[in-house]
């Protein structure tokens, strides 16, 4: 009788052996591409943010917000590829639109297509320092009135006007 658990023991153990050394060499593939993509991002924005400083220093700014707006349409093209679900996805697009409507970029069809066709702008955004809300359409931006029982923008919210 002894001899059958010491195999089920034996079985049983070589299983779990090998579930835990595949999940630690899965992990550790995982973790190390991780790395690596993260440090060929870093280094391509390394090298487009040296590019911009260097072509900013020689005065041709131009030139440079030129490449930047470039990209917008790749950007708004690689969201849409994806799949946009977040509501600081939805909100970055919105921005975009934003900035190509209000400085009359011109982008292509299909570009604008997607951007004309958005999810409704997300309600709040919180600054990245945690002090305060901005509200993208409200008080804080002057594109909506202000609540007429304080007759006042909320400190909160701030003012850029």
């Amino acid at each position: 009788m002894k001899k059958p658990n010491i195999t089920l023991v034996t079985v049983v153990a070589l299983l779990v052996g090998c579930v835990v050394g595949a999940s630690i060499v899965y992990f550790s593939m995982i973790r190390s591409a991780k790395a690596s993509v993260l440090k060929q991002t870093t280094t391509i924005m390394s090298i487009e943010h040296l590019g911009h400083a260097q072509l900013l220093r020689q005065g041709k700014h131009d030139e440079v917000l030129s490449q930047m707006e470039g990209t917008l349409p790749n950007t708004v093209r690689w969201f849409t590829a994806f799949g946009y679900r977040s509501p600081s996805d939805i909100r970055f697009l919105w921005r975009i639109r934003d900035h190509c409507s209000q400085y009359h970029i011109s982008v292509p069809s299909g570009i604008q297509e997607i951007l004309d066709s958005l999810p409704p702008r997300p309600p709040l955004v919180c600054a990245t320092d945690g002090s305060s809300l901005v509200e993208p359409d409200g008080p804080a931006n002057g594109s909506q009135p202000i609540r007429s029982e304080t007759n006042r923008t909320s400190s909160a919210a701030g003012s850029r006007r």
